[in-house]
């Protein structure tokens, strides 16, 4: 992604809509190329699919965590 917007950037200024769409939080990046009636979104979150903390006692830096490959991430 990083790639094709940098290529595209080359031959045309993108519009930032970001914060068009959000209230600040910018985990979710939205990108318009008028010219090309192209629209890059970049979605960030630490797992693509779900995740929980596998240790009763919570989370931790060395905790061991269950990733759930065939469920996405709810956020």
């Amino acid at each position: 992604m990083q790639s094709l917007l940098c290529l595209l950037a080359t031959v045309s200024d993108p519009a930032d809509l970001t914060l068009n769409y959000t209230s600040g939080i910018t985990n979710f990046i939205r990108w318009l190329f008028p010219e090309y009636n192209l629209t890059i979104a970049s979605f960030w979150a630490p797992f693509l699919v779900k995740a929980a903390d596998s240790d009763s006692n919570g989370h931790t830096y060395t905790s061991t965590m269950s990733l759930y490959l065939d469920e996405p991430e709810e956020n």
